[in-house]
């Protein structure tokens, strides 16, 4: 080993050393001594804590200057003995490389379904949250509660027990957000009504009271834009719709011909903002 590849060494400077070494071999494949540093130094980088992809680099280096090595070299015994020797060298160091490659890959397994355990324990929390969930909002949050905790599951390094448990929460949880959803749905729609319900009753006996407050068209327009026509008919119980009509009716009636437009004209263009 020259006095540069000694220095360089001594100084932590492992790449240079090998770039001078591999250089060495290159110029002279045939040189046992050359050779020897070389393969040394290779393996002992390759032993490095650097990535797989790189320390297998190294081993290959190794294996390529062991075939050029092999075809330049006067073959002795001595020569013989040095091939037989490096083979070894580098065999051992594969296989350490591999292990340790198997090793970090079982550890990462191993981070990913301690994480996916967790995970699909919030899953199973949620869910009771969501049996339990009365109002859109809260309905909506808890899916994206849902989406968030499922984003972090690492599928792909499921365990068998996992992958089970994770087609049985996803089942459970698509039959239940659509009885939810079903649920919400109707809670909804019902208090919708009981309100339309009760600004009906409020026209209807607006109309009953005082019938000629509403000759005016103003005080008209702003009682039945407000709590009549401001509800949407498609979202009413059959009864509520019952009642709905019954008051239009009167309404209809009571008003003079003229009005008996403005009064379509209203129910057609007024948005349905009632909430």
């Amino acid at each position: 080993m020259t006095a540069l590849v000694e220095k360089l060494k001594s100084d932590g400077n492992f790449i240079d050393a090998y770039i001078i070494t591999k250089n060495e071999l290159s110029r002279n494949p045939d040189n046992p001594d050359f050779f020897r540093d070389f393969i040394d130094l290779a393996l002992e980088i390759a032993m490095y804590n650097i990535t797989f992809d790189e320390r297998k680099q190294y081993t290959n280096d190794a294996n390529t200057a062991l075939v050029l090595f092999s075809e330049s070299a006067i073959i002795n015994d001595d020569a013989l003995s040095l091939i037989r020797e490096t083979k070894n060298k580098i065999a051992q160091v594969v296989r350490a490389i591999l292990q340790d490659e198997q090793n970090y890959l079982t550890a990462i397994d191993r981070a990913a379904q301690d994480e996916n355990a967790e995970n699909l324990n919030k899953l199973v929390q949620i869910y009771d949250t969501l049996q339990s969930c009365a109002s859109q909002s809260e309905f909506d949050d808890i899916l994206a509660s849902i989406g968030d905790v499922e984003a972090l599951l690492h599928k792909d390094k499921f365990s068998s027990e996992q992958e089970k448990a994770y087609e049985k929460l996803t089942k459970q949880y698509s039959q239940m957000i659509s009885r939810k959803m079903e649920e919400i749905n109707k809670a909804e729609l019902l208090d919708y009504n009981k309100r339309a319900v009760v600004c009906f009753n409020d026209v209807f006996k607006a109309f009953k009271t005082e019938p000629s407050r509403y000759k005016d068209e103003s005080s008209l327009k702003a009682i039945m834009t407000s709590k009549f026509f401001a509800f949407d008919t498609s979202k009413l119980f059959n009864e509520s719709l019952v009642f709905y009509n019954h008051v239009y009716a009167l309404v209809f009636q009571e008003v003079s011909d003229a009005m008996k437009y403005k009064l379509t004209e209203w129910a057609l263009n007024t948005a349905k903002t009632a909430k």
